[in-house]
């Protein structure tokens, strides 16, 4: 993700549902909005190609990075849900970053179990700190990167 959630909570999960509840019509009656699968491809394939990264991250499949966080829907679950509901719509219906149990950033395991593993703080930090000062000197993105990922999500609006 770009880091720049609406709540400022850290949680992309709650993220997608404000997308999902924005994406609908104010009808009662309306259809309930974009997909779960094209809206996880806004904030993934989509997200990749606004920040530059399209071709290399936004998706699992050969060639890419292996960027991935698994979750356990067992919180997601409770109180007992529809079984035959697909698992994706209730992650995106339920998930929250509380259910993230792994991360991996190019095939490196950064989190597991409320642990950061192979990770120094101090350089973390510091490359923090070095991004930050690059971003207030770095040209906007392209505008083409923009108004693909507006065109993504106008896709996600007309898909409901």
């Amino acid at each position: 993700g770009d880091d720049t959630e609406l709540a400022d909570d850290g949680d992309p999960w709650s993220e997608l549902r404000l997308f999902a509840a924005l994406a609908r019509s104010g009808d009662r009656a309306s259809p309930p909005g974009p997909p779960a699968a094209e809206r996880l491809r806004v904030a993934t394939e989509a997200g990749a190609q606004v920040l530059g990264l399209a071709g290399r991250t936004g998706r699992l499949a050969p060639g890419f990075a292996a960027d991935v966080v698994a979750l356990d829907p067992r919180r997601a679950t409770w109180p007992a849900c529809d079984p035959a509901m697909p698992l994706l719509d209730l992650l995106l219906a339920r998930a929250s970053g509380r259910d993230v149990r792994m991360t991996m950033v190019a095939g490196r395991i950064l989190y597991r179990d409320g642990r950061f593993t192979g990770l120094d703080a101090e350089e973390v930090a510091a490359a923090a700190l070095r991004a930050a000062a690059a971003a207030r000197h770095h040209p906007v993105r392209a505008p083409a990167a923009v108004e693909a990922l507006g065109r993504a999500l106008l896709d996600a609006y007309d898909a409901k």
